[in-house]
C-alpha cells in the first residue's frame, strides 16, 4: 500500500517506503486499516492488495494467508517480494490483471482517484472477489476547509499538478465517493481519517489527536482527509 499513489516518480519520494513506521499520522492511518480488516483475517484466506507498495499490509496478516500485491513500481515490489508476497507488476490504468480468482479480501487504498476510468478496474475487482469477500476502498477528500482555504488563497488543491507522476485525475467529495462505491458494492462500514493538512500545518500538529479524530468523524465533509469504505459484492436479486 503506497500512500497516495502506486506509480513511480523520477524524483526522490518524500517518505521512506515503509513510511508507516516513521510518520505518526501514517501509523495511525495504518492502525485504522488494521482495525477494519482484523475481523476478517484468518489462516487460509487469499488477499489481493492493488497498489501494494512494499507490501506493508503483510505485517498484520496471520500465518497461512496467501497475499498477492500489484503495483507498477519495481523497487516497491522487490521489497514486497522479500516480505513473502506474490507480486505482479501492472499499470492498473490500462493493464488487464492477469491473476486467478477468487480472493477473500481485496484492498484498494488511494488508487481509484489516479485512474482515468476507475470503473474499468472496479469491474475487474468484482470478477476477482469471492461472493463472500470484503473489499476495502479508500479515497481522498479534497473538499475540506483546508482545501477550500488553499483555493481561496490562489493555490492549487493538488500541489505539483502537471509535474509529478501519478497525480489525481479525480477530486470527489465524500458524497460522490460514497455514491460511486455504492453503485458497485454494498457498503457495510464507513470510516474517516484525520483533518486534511494535519501533516502539513504546524498549528494542526499541536492539536491533540483525539480532537482531530473527533472533527474528522463529526464533520467529515469539512475535516476528514480520507474516507474508507468496507464493502461486499452486491447481492443477486
Amino acid at each position: 500500500m503506497t500512500e497516495g499513489n502506486t506509480l513511480s516518480n523520477s524524483k526522490k519520494r518524500e517518505y521512506d517506503w515503509d513510511f508507516y513506521e516513521v510518520d505518526p499520522n501514517s501509523k495511525r492511518r495504518f492502525d485504522l486499516i488494521k482495525s477494519i480488516l482484523l475481523p476478517f483475517l484468518k489462516s487460509g484466506i487469499k488477499v489481493l492488495d492493488i497498489g501494494c507498495g512494499t507490501g506493508y499490509l503483510m505485517n498484520i496478516l496471520p500465518p497461512g494467508v496467501e497475499y498477492w500485491g500489484i503495483d507498477q513500481d519495481e523497487e516497491a515490489l522487490a521489497k514486497a517480494s522479500n516480505r513473502g508476497a506474490k507480486t505482479i507488476k501492472a499499470d492498473v490504468c490500462y493493464d488487464r490483471l492477469q491473476i486467478s480468482a477468487p480472493f477473500d479480501i481485496i484492498v484498494l487504498l488511494q488508487v481509484l482517484e489516479h485512474l482515468p476510468v476507475p470503473g474499468l478496474l472496479i469491474n475487474q475487482v468484482k470478477s476477482l472477489a469471492d461472493d463472500t469477500a470484503v473489499i476495502l476502498i479508500g479515497l481522498p477528500n479534497e473538499h475540506t476547509l483546508f482545501h477550500r482555504l488553499l483555493f481561496m488563497l490562489g493555490k492549487g488543491i493538488d500541489q505539483g499538478t502537471l509535474e509529478q507522476v501519478g497525480k489525481h485525475y479525480h477530486y470527489p467529495t465524500i458524497k460522490e465517493s460514497r455514491a460511486f462505491v455504492a453503485k458497485h458494492f454494498d457498503i457495510i462500514k464507513t470510516r474517516y481519517f484525520l483533518p486534511a493538512g494535519a501533516q502539513r500545518l504546524k498549528i494542526l500538529r499541536k492539536i491533540p489527536f483525539r480532537i482531530l479524530r473527533f472533527l474528522a468523524n463529526t464533520w467529515p465533509t469539512f475535516f476528514a482527509a480520507d474516507v474508507i469504505f468496507l464493502c461486499r459484492k452486491k447481492r443477486q436479486k
